[in-house]
């Protein structure tokens, strides 16, 4: 899903549900007209011996999915799948009904963030974001591998830019998660700041890497008329899911 987002560039929005062709609708809009960039911040994180923690989100959906008759999550109703918890939950544990929660949500929340950037209601969609990374913490959990719940780079960096940008911390967990980056949907006008956030607590000889709206300023993306930034870091995947 990642690599097809980067691939196309700009935002845009997937659907899944035709697996061998999946949907791709391009979605226009300039955040830096409305005062914003995204700022993208490694942590440090190693991704190493994660294999098992990615592999087992789908594996986990699918087995709530198979338990309802279904194959996938996208294809549950919400309602039947709460009257179904205590079933859920003997058979295959919390975990697996919280991602499942998650994916029935965040499905719903890809389509309203793409509908609202169309809209050009940027407040609603930068709430949407702030849902999509507490969802993301709480009931997807991926911020950190629970086999090695020492290392939070990633948590503990969202816990430092709240401290220090209050209100303005719109951050969540980037990619896949567990390790690695976080992003920042960012006023401009506070963007360069980031980097100094997680540089006065992260560990010492580890240097932050930031990537910007800003970076690059020549060129812009052919299918949207944002600020090109090798592949854009405008990207969003605003992806209805298969799992």
């Amino acid at each position: 899903m990642d690599q097809l987002a980067c691939a196309y560039g700009g935002i845009i929005g997937i659907d899944f549900k035709h697996t061998e062709t999946p949907s791709v609708n391009p979605i226009t809009y300039d955040f830096h007209a409305r005062g914003y960039t995204l700022v993208v911040v490694d942590t440090g994180g190693n991704h190493a011996n994660l294999t098992p923690e990615y592999a087992a989100i789908p594996r986990e959906m699918r087995a709530v999915a198979e338990l309802m008759g279904k194959t996938t999550c996208r294809e549950l109703d919400p309602e039947e799948f709460f009257r179904t918890i205590p079933t859920l939950r003997s058979a295959l544990g919390d975990r697996a009904v919280l991602r499942a929660h998650h994916f029935l949500q965040e499905d719903q929340r890809a389509y309203e963030m793409a509908m609202r950037l169309m809209e050009d209601d940027l407040d609603a969609y930068l709430k949407l974001v702030a849902r999509s990374g507490s969802s993301s913490a709480l009931f997807l959990q991926n911020l950190y591998a629970g086999s090695l719940p020492v290392e939070q780079g990633v948590t503990l960096a969202l816990a430092c830019t709240e401290h220090l940008l209050g209100s303005r911390a719109l951050a969540r967990v980037h990619g896949g998660g567990f390790a690695g980056t976080f992003r920042h949907t960012s006023p401009m006008r506070i963007w360069s700041c980031i980097p100094k956030v997680w540089s006065r607590y992260s560990v010492q000889g580890q240097s932050p890497r930031l990537r910007s709206g800003r970076d690059r300023q020549a060129g812009s993306s052919k299918r949207t008329g944002l600020p090109y930034q090798g592949r854009s870091q405008y990207r969003h995947s605003l992806c209805r899911r298969v799992h």
